[in-house]
């Protein structure tokens, strides 16, 4: 049989292809790194070295891709931190057209970049004839990174309103997964594709309609893959046509009554309507008990004791209208009927009988309060901790009519007062 002539043969391209580091502080990941060649036709043996960084890198052992290669020989020399790999002669050529050969693996020992070269490459046909070849040496370990980072998004609430998110990567083998956050970092939610979020699993996030209890969400993208890569945490600001909300206010017989509420931003200027409801807000009116009051707040000088558990509200355009928005409910307490006054300590409870809330006001509040509801039998049967706002109502229409017993307690001394409440959730 004819020798081939070596200067027939194919030129062999030996190339090391990138490989994928993922950085932790505290874990020692596995790195696998492809060995690929292009027209490997007619080779009856190889043999090569690959040069790794000792003090960076750590050899593994390593995996053949090409089943016609299972009897290669690798041995690692950690002293000078060379792997060698080599093919004996066989009776049958190697024809690999283009392929990925074997994953040579490490375990990275620092979070740096480590660079891997080849020496002494070699390439035999049949007769042992040398064959030309070509190393693509310095493949680079490092990780996946963002090329764009989400930044945070301010938008106001409503069904027009969009945010959108954007986390860049120039990494193809990896894919996105947005998460979000609601207790401001400490626990992360993988989002779901529906009416609020969209392109979860893509490199921007939608938010569709954000809603006034989105404000303050963080937002971050996972990249997947051979690494978990997080992206910078991004807020969502969400603006409302209402900064400040109207509260419950309690006057005597002949007092001023004061209820206030302030738009979001100044250009166009914000309008304010207030409306009033005397059916505990089944039906609201801006004109029923005095002419209609377009600023943004509302005085009543001296009104009846019959106003008493009135509610008022106010219409807001701001910064984000059209369209509107609607503060909080605030109710009208009317003279001294149906108030408990605790001990002088400027506490008051009202009304009493309550149908539905009961609300308690704190002249001086120096610490966070508790507050405990017992029925008739002392059973505990409500508990509110770490109150820590001059007024606060408690919802009552889940316990069944009848008599019980309160008590304040306040947190840092200990000193509590009580007293007791007649409910009537039967009331009309």
């Amino acid at each position: 049989m004819l020798s081939v002539s070596a200067l027939s043969l194919k030129a062999q391209t030996l190339t090391l292809t990138a490989g994928t580091i993922c950085f932790d502080s505290t874990i020692i990941f596995t790195i696998s790194v492809p060995i690929s060649v292009q027209n490997m036709d007619s080779v009856y043996s190889f043999s090569f070295y690959l040069n790794y960084d000792k003090t960076l890198l750590t050899y593994t052992g390593y995996n053949v891709d090409n089943q016609s290669l299972v009897n290669t020989s690798v041995v690692n020399n950690s002293s000078f931190g060379q792997v060698y790999i080599t093919y004996s002669p066989d009776t049958v050529p190697i024809n690999i057209l283009n392929d990925t050969i074997f994953h040579i693996n490490f375990t990275l020992n620092s979070a740096a970049s480590s660079i891997l070269a080849w020496s002494n490459v070699h390439f035999w046909g049949h007769n042992g004839d040398s064959i030309l070849s070509i190393q693509i040496n310095g493949a680079t370990l490092s990780a996946p990174d963002f090329i764009q980072q989400p930044v945070n998004q301010s938008v106001c609430v409503g069904s027009n309103a969009t945010a959108n998110f954007t986390a860049l990567t120039a990494d193809t083998t990896q894919y996105y997964q947005w998460q979000v956050s609601q207790d401001g970092g400490l626990t992360w939610t993988n989002l779901i594709n529906d009416n609020y979020y969209q392109g979860v699993n893509t490199s921007t996030l939608t938010v569709v309609s954000p809603q006034a209890a989105m404000n303050n969400y963080l937002y971050h993208c996972t990249l997947l893959g051979q690494c978990t890569t997080y992206s910078n945490i991004a807020m969502l600001n969400i603006i409302t046509n209402v900064m400040t909300q109207p509260h419950d206010t309690l006057i005597n017989i002949g007092g001023t009554a004061v209820f206030k509420a302030k738009a979001n931003g100044t250009s166009p200027s914000p309008t304010y309507l207030w409306e009033v409801s005397t059916n505990g807000g089944s039906t609201w009116s801006s004109s029923s008990l005095f002419p209609p009051v377009t600023t943004s707040t509302l005085t009543i000088i001296g009104p009846p004791l019959t106003w008493s558990g009135y509610k008022f509200r106010c219409i807001v355009n701001g910064q984000c209208s059209p369209p509107a928005d609607t503060t909080h409910i605030a109710t009208l307490w009317v003279g001294t009927q149906g108030i408990d006054e605790l001990d002088g300590l400027g506490i008051k409870v009202y009304p009493n009988p309550v149908k539905d809330y009961l609300y308690i006001s704190i002249e001086n509040i120096f610490s966070s309060y508790s507050f405990l509801l017992y029925d008739i039998t002392g059973r505990l049967v409500l508990q509110m901790d770490d109150i820590k706002t001059s007024n606060f109502s408690v919802f009552l229409q889940n316990q069944k009519t009848g008599m019980y017993f309160y008590r304040l307690i306040a947190a840092k001394s200990g000193v509590g007062v009580s007293g007791k409440v007649i409910l009537n959730t039967d009331s009309k």
